[in-house]
């Protein structure tokens, strides 16, 4: 309840404060009012927060299979089980080593801690916000025929909803239907009505094959971000799969024109949405944080600063 009553005398003092500028401006109207002057710390957040630091273990567990924060099952990114008496060993189709080798790269963080015994022979060591270790994890090459390459992870990593992922020859992929009607082409745009509820224009950015979810993605409404606050646009590791394609793809991408910077829900708070001010550069990856509430007053005297669009995203 302290809490509860702080940010509701916060918010008050605030609004007083916009209140005033705004009373101020309605009545002087020859002398308009001057921009008040910002601290460094509410200019900081303004520019936006690199975000440097991350749970490197959570950040690979949600490249596969996405989880909440008390660790239950969202969705699978990357992997679908194909031996119904173990649903936790999870398979992707590949052509050759090389790919399943650059699947496991791009399930990794920005400087990873890892060594490589013999080629492909890898160890990855996550590590926390801290640096505190989090386990291994480990992608070794198969000398079998029916398997090009295994992802798995040591008993002191916690690694969740699945034990392992099977890298397979393309040619031994069992046939799967596209009786759910989910058999979307790539760069085709389909009417459909997006986790908002709304209906868009959602491009297909990439297709349902060999154990990849598919994805169909649309970017609107520009919003600062005292206005954009939105837990139902795309979680941060389902627009990390999107910034994969998109990356090398940007011609191809219909809602280029919003610039390469989006609102993403990396974290939400139910109650004060306080923690949920994020964007992704959809061409470089990289993550920022922008404080909105502390900076309320500066986005009174500049709407248009730090406008980015909203990224929803359907996975098929």
């Amino acid at each position: 309840m302290r809490t509860k009553n702080l940010f509701q005398m916060a918010t008050l003092m605030l609004g007083m404060t916009i209140s005033s500028v705004m009373i101020a401006s309605c009545t002087v109207e020859d002398n308009p009012v001057d921009e008040p002057q910002f601290d460094e710390e509410v200019l900081r957040y303004v520019e936006g927060i690199p975000q440097t630091a991350s749970n490197q273990l959570m950040e690979f567990q949600n490249h596969i299979v996405e989880i909440d924060s008390l660790g239950n099952f969202v969705r699978r990114l990357n992997g679908v089980p194909l031996n119904r008496e173990d649903t936790t060993v999870l398979s992707i189709g590949v052509q050759d080593l090389a790919e399943a080798r650059s699947f496991f790269n791009e399930w990794l963080p920005d400087n990873p801690e890892i060594t490589e015994t013999a080629p492909n022979v890898v160890t990855f060591y996550p590590k926390d916000e801290n640096g505190a270790a989090q386990g291994e994890i480990y992608f070794t090459p198969s000398s079998s025929e029916e398997m090009v390459a295994e992802m798995t992870y040591s008993s002191t990593t916690d690694l969740r909803h699945f034990t392992s992922i099977q890298f397979i020859p393309e040619s031994l992929w069992p046939p799967m239907g596209s009786d759910d009607g989910m058999d979307f082409k790539l760069w085709q745009v389909y009417k459909m009505k997006g986790p908002d509820g709304k209906e868009g224009d959602y491009q297909c950015i990439r297709e349902r094959s060999f154990g990849k979810l598919g994805l169909l993605a649309l970017v609107k409404d520009k919003r600062n971000p005292t206005k954009h606050r939105d837990n139902l646009t795309a979680s941060e590791s389902v627009a990390k799969e999107a910034y994969k394609v998109l990356k090398d793809n940007w011609g191809k991408w219909k809602y280029s024109d919003f610039g390469e910077r989006v609102w993403i829900n990396k974290s939400y708070l139910p109650v004060y949405h306080l923690d949920n001010s994020y964007t992704i550069n959809l061409k470089k990856g990289d993550v920022t944080y922008w404080e909105w509430y502390f900076s309320i007053v500066y986005y009174f005297f500049h709407p248009n600063k730090n406008s980015f669009g909203k990224l929803y995203i359907i996975e098929f």
